[in-house]
């Protein structure tokens, strides 16, 4: 059972969360601050049957964002290299 305190907090993670996917913004730091936190909090509950896949689909579009956040910066630093938007 979690505290109300986290409990409060894990609510509005939850729901920043979902305004966030409602506005598909996923490459951003809001959307990586807000989805490595549900994860920290969640990870150290006893997941239920039913909350490992969405945990492990929350896993993955935190990895996917970072890993398209890093081709997008290596792709502007070709650019730089390459005499583009200097």
């Amino acid at each position: 059972m979690l505290k109300l305190q986290e409990d409060r907090a894990l609510y509005a993670n939850i729901a920043e969360l979902g305004e966030t996917l409602e506005q598909r913004r996923l490459l951003n730091d809001q959307f990586r601050t807000i989805a490595a936190s549900l994860l920290r909090r969640l990870g150290f509950q006893d997941p239920d049957e039913g909350t490992i896949e969405p945990l492990d689909q929350l896993q993955e579009a935190l990895s996917l964002s970072h890993r398209v956040s890093d081709l997008l910066a290596a792709e502007r630093d070709v650019g730089w290299h390459r005499g583009i938007g200097r």
